[in-house]
């Protein structure tokens, strides 16, 4: 009957616990989010503005899952020294010494199941938080990369063109340059007044 019970008992507290650590997690995590948020759509925007990049907002996605799921103990097993088990002395006992014994060795059972199962809670927990905080540095790592990826391709576009843009000015500028010269030479030619056609 305790086994039976062990895994539905706990099974809704962790449901409970989670959803709990859930809002907490978010709760925490959103302020430091949205703040992120602000200044990688600021960059973008700016970059879009400057540099005539497309602009997409980034998506928003819960940080805090239950990815490990607990072991339920549901027997504790016992080692002792003693060759001869509690059961067999109970034999030997009155009814009420038994019942007695019985119910102090099933309430000391439940006592260790009880904490091995609320240590297998804590434990998953921690490690689900420990990934939930992960993920979240991992995302605003790769927010911050993509987006610099982004500047920087989008700086690199602009030098592309302001180079391109500069070639032709170059090439313009050796066109009337040249142009000039020929017209100069040819007002020179014209005012020398030694010339004869």
């Amino acid at each position: 009957v305790l086994a039976e019970a062990i895994p539905g008992f706990f099974e809704h507290h962790l449901g409970l616990l989670a959803s709990e650590f859930g809002e907490r997690v978010e709760a925490v995590l959103e302020p430091h989010r949205e703040r992120v948020r602000e200044l990688i759509e600021t960059l973008r925007q700016t970059a879009a503005d400057v540099f005539d990049v497309e602009y997409h907002p980034p998506a928003s996605q819960n940080t805090f899952r239950f990815e490990n799921e607990p072991y339920w103990v549901t027997h504790q097993w016992r080692s002792t020294v003693n060759p001869i088990p509690p059961q067999w002395i109970d034999y030997l006992l009155p009814p009420v010494w038994k019942q007695k014994r019985r119910q102090r060795r099933l309430e000391e059972e439940i006592r260790r199941l009880v904490v091995r199962n609320v240590e297998n809670l804590r434990w998953t927990t921690l490690q689900n938080l420990q990934g939930a905080l992960r993920r979240f540095r991992n995302r605003l790592a790769e927010s911050f990369e993509e987006s610099a990826a982004t500047t920087r391709q989008a700086i690199q576009s602009a030098l592309v063109l302001r180079q391109e843009r500069a070639e032709i000015t170059r090439t313009r500028m050796e066109t009337l340059e040249a142009a000039a010269a020929q017209v100069e030479q040819m007002q020179a030619q014209v005012r020398s007044p030694g010339r004869t056609s």
